[in-house]
């Protein structure tokens, strides 16, 4: 895993400077996704490798969102978007092919 101080130089201040200049749906998500898994990389930085990882993780963004309002709406934007359900409805035609009504659930 690269280190915070790391992913925060080469991952999330360039996204933050592409925003600032195209304020694009595409990269609204990227900024969502960035800041969120740069509070992951703060929560392992330096420490070893904890037994859960998942709950110690969890822990750390509970904290934080404790603390900040700003922050928890950027962490359920960003699980919302990871763990969304998309249903499509009716897709009459697929290469000319008639298509049955389909459910397509994404899932990270």
């Amino acid at each position: 895993m690269l280190s915070a101080k790391h992913f925060r130089q080469e991952i999330l201040l360039p996204i933050l400077e592409r925003f600032s200049s195209d304020q694009s749906e595409a990269n609204a998500f990227c900024v969502i996704w960035a800041i969120d898994s740069y509070a992951t990389h703060i929560a392992f930085d330096g420490v070893a490798t904890p037994a859960k990882l998942d709950a110690y993780e969890v822990s750390f963004k509970n904290i934080v969102s404790d603390t900040s309002w700003q922050f928890r709406v950027i962490r359920e934007a960003s699980n919302a978007t990871k763990h969304a359900i998309h249903r499509v409805l009716e897709h009459p035609t697929f290469d000319g092919l008639t298509s049955d009504r389909r459910t397509i659930q994404l899932t990270a």
